[in-house]
Parts: structure tokens; C-alpha cells; sequence
């Protein structure tokens, strides 16, 4: 099963419906392959962002990367 991930590229911003709920993604970084966890609660208006980086994650999308060369 392959993994998804958003793409997240520098000074563009990641947009998202607004509504209650909670929203979990993995992101992964096009230079360097750090993937990130992040959990994104929306309640009231109000946003709370929870990230942490995924050693595990991040060490397959490098052997990944390390194949395309």
C-alpha cells in the first residue's frame, strides 16, 4: 500500500476547508524528504496544530529519493 502525502513547497501556503472537525496529513518535504505528522483540530473559529517529525517515514521517502538518482 503506498503512502500519500502533500506536496508543501516554500512561501506557498496550504489551504483548507474551515470547518469543525479534525484533520490529520503527512507532509513531506521536496529537498530533503523530512516528513512531518500534522494533526490540525478545528473547533469554534479556532485552529490547533499539532506537528512531529516521522523518523520513520522520512527514512523511506530518502531511500526513495536516493533510488532516483
Amino acid at each position: 500500500m503506498s503512502r500519500r502525502y502533500v506536496q508543501a513547497y516554500d512561501n506557498k501556503p496550504m489551504i483548507f476547508p474551515a470547518k469543525d472537525g479534525i484533520l490529520k496529513m503527512r507532509v513531506s518535504c521536496c529537498d530533503c524528504g523530512l516528513v512531518h505528522d500534522y494533526l490540525f483540530a478545528f473547533r469554534r473559529g479556532k485552529v490547533t496544530r499539532i506537528a512531529a517529525r516521522n523518523e520513520r517515514a522520512t527514512a523511506a521517502v530518502r531511500r526513495g529519493m536516493n533510488k532516483q538518482r
